[in-house]
């Protein structure tokens, strides 16, 4: 494990969950274009509510970035994720008809609800813990759209789930969480090991809270 970056070493703690969480009714049914649309309306509107707590989580890491290099990743992938919410959510909500008064009225589910003040915790502990977090946030994402798109080759050309699995396979996507790999292996490169051990528990508790978000959708 020596010869691993701190982003392998966290990969390696949550890959298991990632790939049990592949494997969650609502995106194999996502997938395979069999998913109910009123579930995927009801992770529409939960997905946006928790994206709201997230970004409030995240200008919190911004604040305690060390340096330049890491503020302006951390700034970027801020705006990358408001104009995500305007390029996949928005759109989709309203072809869904899905309207601001019921996005308003809705609750979190527990288990989001849970992770999103895991999250604010871990943004208010330290950098290096509420990185870790949002590394987990966004890396999941681009690790379960491209493992779906390898199994199932035709769900981009599905007409509304399509672009779910485009939006996160595609290249700028990629670029945005490569950048944030890169930038937390060098916020992390000089961290003890017990402080690699940590992040490694923290990264692995997020990578749960996702599957329990996901296996909740699919009741």
């Amino acid at each position: 494990m020596t010869d691993l970056t701190p982003s392998e070493v966290l990969f390696e703690a949550a890959k298991d969950e990632w790939e049990k969480t592949l494997q969650c009714p609502f995106l194999q049914q996502l997938a395979r274009g069999t998913l109910p649309r009123e579930l995927f309306s009801r992770y529409m509107v939960h997905d946006l509510l928790y994206l709201e707590r997230y970004i409030k989580a995240a200008g919190r890491v911004l604040a305690k970035a060390r340096d330049i290099s890491q503020k302006t990743c951390l700034a970027r992938m801020l705006e990358d994720t408001l104009a995500e919410t305007r390029s996949v959510h928005i759109p989709l909500m309203e072809r869904l008809g899905i309207s601001k008064e019921e996005v308003r009225k809705t609750h979190l589910y527990p288990v989001a609800e849970e992770y999103a003040d895991y999250l604010y915790e871990k943004a208010s502990e330290g950098f290096l813990e509420g990185f870790t977090c949002l590394l987990c946030c966004s890396w999941v994402y681009a690790y379960l759209a491209q493992r779906l798109a390898e199994e199932f080759p035709g769900a981009k050309r599905h007409p509304l789930y399509g672009q779910w699995i485009k939006n996160y396979t595609g290249k700028e996507y990629r670029k945005s969480n490569d950048e944030l790999k890169d930038n937390f292996d060098q916020a992390a490169k000089d961290a003890s090991p017990e402080k690699i051990e940590k992040l490694r528990g923290i990264f692995l508790a997020c990578g749960r809270y996702e599957n329990g978000f996901w296996d909740e959708l699919g009741r």
